[in-house]
């Protein structure tokens, strides 16, 4: 009998042992899942939509996210205030991080438009088919000249005509040209989109210009077809400026 008693004290002591170790073992279970949800959360700042780089970023391109504290890097915006009204240097997809390095004022970036234009001059843009812009081979950087075509018939005794810089009038008799603006500055360019015939068309050439040159340059396009010369980007000399009709020139 005290065997049997003892075989039962033993068999009582490792069944305590084994309970002992199971309950551990939730225990650590239990605290290792405690872990997993005590991990640091922080609000961030995340696009809510594609944002085009140099574009002023605005409220509704944003949305606030949560994500874990240590994998956030320590340039992310975490308001909206960081980021409303500034511009990125790169284009933002839809759910990526907005980090405030790569923001800023036009200035600070240094590649909007408005700080390539040079001092005193003003950025303005013409509408060119490729025919009429070098076959298409204009590009930023370039120099240009823009020659004016003008087709129209002076009536008999009219004093109607176009009038030189230097104020003299030049009769119109006939199919004109004319250099209008010379070794023009391209300081951007818009896409060659082709029809189904082959013709093409610049979404914009914006040149370089003076105030005065802009003034002619809209006179310009509103009297006849534009044609541009590319130029040797070193290249700023000038001619003479003058009028000639089909007849000058062909017989010249």
């Amino acid at each position: 009998m005290k065997k049997i008693g003892l075989i039962a004290l033993l068999a009582a002591l490792l069944c305590g042992a084994a309970v002992y170790l199971y309950l551990g073992s939730v225990e650590q279970r239990i605290a290792a899942a405690n872990q997993v949800q005590e991990i640091e959360m922080t609000q961030v700042v995340v696009a809510d939509r594609l944002i085009p780089a140099m574009t002023p970023i605005t409220e509704d391109m944003l949305r606030y996210e949560q994500y874990p504290a240590d994998y956030v890097n320590a340039g992310a915006a975490k308001s909206f205030e960081q980021v409303v009204g500034l511009l990125s240097d790169g284009t933002v997809v839809e759910g990526e991080l907005i980090l405030t390095a790569k923001l800023g004022t036009a200035e600070e970036i240094g590649t909007g438009l408005s700080c390539r234009v040079p001092d005193g001059m003003r950025a303005m843009t013409v509408n060119l088919e490729t025919d009429a812009g070098a076959g298409g081979y204009i590009t930023k950087g370039d120099r240009i000249d823009l020659m004016l075509y003008v087709t129209a018939e002076a009536e008999e005794g009219s004093k109607s005509g176009l009038r030189t810089e230097s104020g003299e009038t030049y009769r119109i008799g006939g199919s004109v040209v004319t250099v209008v603006l010379e070794a023009a500055e391209v300081l951007e360019l818009g896409e060659v989109t082709f029809d189904s015939d082959g013709g093409g068309l610049y979404s914009g050439v914006t040149l370089a210009l003076t105030p005065k040159d802009c003034l002619k340059l809209y006179a310009a396009m509103k009297q006849g077809q534009l044609y541009a010369a590319l130029r040797q980007r070193d290249d700023v000399s000038r001619t003479d400026g003058g009028f000639y009709t089909v007849s000058d020139l062909l017989n010249g």
